[in-house]
């Protein structure tokens, strides 16, 4: 299918949530089959691939894609049975950055590939009013909310974020400005029981940015979900007790059982059935 973008939006829109979704599942394909779908039916002139080192505990993944009407950055997610690491000891710990304090490992992952990607977006003809769209599901959406939050200080404007299944990134030190500069054009989903948006844990100084869109669990948007957070909040424990249950579900997942609803929910997968069903 061609790939769905409204040009004219500045603000919240369901066609770019929805080709942002699509763009963040690319992302966990290989080049070449992201690449055939970037340039064959979606309709990119150029593409450019960005991949960390793989010595580190995460691994980060994104491409550039741009066409005459739009530049689009993606960034791939991981494994569920991988989601146990992010609450490891060494990079569960909040670090200074020029962003604000910000998880170790997330921050150490978007500053592997972040120099290359930057060069590119400076290098790109900024004619027009093309706009510039950050996607990304899960890790995917924590590097593009850490990639966002850099272009302020980098002078790269960005008019539209749309991410899926972010866990939280920083402290309030990082949302405050963040909300400021960015909050408008950001939409950060959350399917239903998705525990992956509950972690890190609050008892850490975590906080989530602004500008939730909520998929209950019929699929239905709610734009103001207080009321689910609360429910939602039931289900964070310590950060012992996450561990603990990841752990469980990476056992699962070895022994090829399903995914239990709260992982389910986090699947890129569900998210854009959800995202059909609203446009």
């Amino acid at each position: 299918m061609a790939f769905p973008f409204d040009p004219g939006a500045r603000g919240f829109s369901l066609t770019n949530a929805l080709g942002s979704a699509l763009a963040a599942q690319l992302a966990y394909a290989d080049p070449s089959t992201a690449d055939a779908m970037l340039t064959g039916e979606w309709g990119f002139k150029t593409v450019s691939h960005y991949q960390a080192p793989p010595e580190g505990i995460f691994p980060a993944h994104g491409f550039l894609a741009v066409r005459d009407e739009l530049a689009l950055v993606a960034f791939r997610g991981t494994d569920p049975r991988h989601i146990r690491d992010w609450l490891t000891d060494a990079s569960v710990v909040l670090v200074p950055s020029a962003l604000g304090r910000v998880h170790a490992g997330f921050w150490q992952a978007l500053r592997s590939i972040w120099p290359a990607l930057l060069a590119d977006l400076r290098a790109i003809e900024w004619r027009g009013a093309r706009p510039l769209l950050f996607t990304g599901h899960s890790l995917g959406a924590a590097l593009s909310t850490l990639a966002v939050a850099s272009c302020h200080d980098a002078g790269v404007v960005v008019t539209g974020h749309y991410n899926f299944g972010s866990p939280r990134v920083g402290d309030s030190s990082f949302v405050i400005p963040y909300d400021e500069r960015y909050a408008a054009v950001t939409s950060r989903f959350v399917n239903n029981n998705d525990l992956v948006t509950r972690v890190p844990p609050r008892e850490l100084s975590y906080r989530h940015v602004d500008a939730r869109r909520y998929l209950d669990r019929h699929c239905r948007l709610v734009i103001d979900p207080h009321p689910v957070d609360l429910l939602l909040d039931s289900f964070e424990g310590s950060i012992l007790g996450l561990r603990k249950l990841f752990d469980e579900v990476a056992d699962q997942q070895e022994k090829k059982l399903p995914l239990p609803d709260f992982l389910e929910d986090h699947l890129i997968e569900c998210y854009i059935a959800c995202l059909r069903d609203n446009v």
